[in-house]
């Protein structure tokens, strides 16, 4: 597989497997961090959570490989690319609004 061709994908992944956590952290009940055991089976049981999860897996599963092919000097910069679509599906689809700050 091409280097570069897996670093775009990895972005991909990552950044479609990012949107799907925030769609599972608005369905899934207010966690409490002192209830390890209900919290754990509340994210293992929420099958959008695990879909972002394997999203997010493979993109590292493809950033492993693009970073074994292309220099980091090639890599970094297509890896960063992916923020401003993400930030574009953050203010289209999750209403989240751009402030100065």
């Amino acid at each position: 597989m091409n280097g570069i061709v897996a670093a775009f994908g990895a972005t991909g992944l990552y950044y479609a497997g990012f949107s799907i956590f925030k769609l599972a952290a608005d369905r899934i009940e207010p966690l409490r961090a002192n209830r390890l055991l209900r919290m754990a089976l509340a994210i293992l049981g929420n099958w959008v959570f695990l879909l972002g999860l394997t999203l997010v897996l493979g993109g590292l599963a493809l950033q492993i490989v693009a970073l074994s092919e292309v220099s980091l000097a090639i890599g970094v910069p297509i890896f960063m690319s992916g923020v401003i679509p993400l930030l574009l599906i953050a203010l289209a689809f999750f209403g989240e609004r751009l402030t100065g700050r």
